[in-house]
């Protein structure tokens, strides 16, 4: 029981609930890659898993730390309070102190630097640089100042995630491993790209009334909580059909399908959603289930086209 405890702690700390998304990101980037151009350097993705993971965590440590600074967490009502939502984040349980939070995030953010900038000099590929700079600016000022970008505007928390933790991984990872930039691993991405979406707006209803009172611009904030419900089906829908598409198309070997292998549990779990949007905790299921699909778009996506290569 202590070490299940202890494992429990590990995961709040460290935010291992979403911390799988960069490196799956990461692991996009090599397969898409491998199997378009047949190129994989051992090193250089050891090297920029390692930088995006980094950055991630900071990003993580940092926006923890703000959202306590503001207060938002504790404004979470108990019913709504999970640890997939605000209100069970570390410092508000008392796991650790803002003060080790924020020693995390930097020490976080100045290893990713420093590798992100050997990266660079060793691969002699200068725009990378651009690419990690605004990595670590959107995800270390999600909701910290002076930017606070998710108190700017609208949409800007649901874009930030998908934008770092897909988009740019999977470009920088490519990128790294190639030389230059390639179309292919950036299309293959594209439902990976949607599918995040479904997760976020259902994570962001229990939080409605805190981010509102701290000035937050969710689009839960902007439609409503229960059409935030409603419109979290279409992430889930989006994804699976951009991803037969892209297949369907030939754009994608039809071993990737297998990214689909959580889409139909996904879905109905999240059309639950507009039935239990009143209480948080009883939406921790659906957001489960969205963050399961996203599995499938990134993770077993990055499978389906390792598979492709056995052929």
């Amino acid at each position: 029981m202590a070490q299940a405890r202890l494992v429990d702690k590990v995961v709040d700390v460290l935010n291992l609930r979403h911390a799988w998304s960069p490196a799956a990101g990461v692991f996009l980037g090599l397969a898409s890659t491998l199997y378009y151009y047949g190129v994989f350097k051992p090193w250089l993705a050891l090297l920029t898993l390692i930088v995006v993971m980094s950055i991630s965590f900071g990003s993580f440590f940092a926006n923890d730390y703000a959202d306590y600074l503001s207060g938002v967490d504790a404004l979470v009502e108990e019913k709504d309070a999970t640890k997939w939502t605000g209100g069970g984040k570390p410092t508000v349980t008392g796991l650790i102190s803002p003060r080790a939070l924020l020693m995390m995030a930097s020490a976080s953010f100045t290893i990713g630097g420093a590798l992100g900038i050997y990266l660079v000099l060793i691969t002699e590929l200068w725009p990378l640089f651009a690419i990690g700079l605004l990595a670590a600016f959107t995800g270390a000022f999600y909701v910290a100042p002076p930017f606070k970008l998710s108190y700017r505007v609208y949409g800007v928390p649901e874009v930030l995630m998908p934008l770092n933790f897909t988009l740019l991984t999977v470009l920088a990872t490519s990128y790294v491993q190639l030389g230059f930039i390639a179309p292919e691993p950036l299309l293959a991405c594209v439902p990976a790209l949607i599918a995040p979406l479904a997760p976020r707006l259902l994570g962001e209803i229990p939080d409605y009334d805190a981010d509102k009172a701290v000035g937050k611009l969710t689009m839960a904030i902007l439609i409503g909580k229960e059409e935030a419900a409603k419109a979290a089906l279409y992430p889930v829908l989006l994804s699976s059909a951009a991803l037969i598409l892209e297949v369907a198309s030939g754009l994608m070997p039809p071993h990737c399908l297998i990214a689909l292998a959580f889409a139909p549990l996904a879905a109905w779990k999240v059309y639950q959603a507009r039935r239990v949007f009143q209480e948080g905790k009883r939406l921790v299921p659906c957001i489960k289930a969205g963050f399961l699909h996203l599995v499938g778009v990134k993770a077993l996506l990055a499978l389906g086209f390792l598979l492709a290569l056995q052929r």
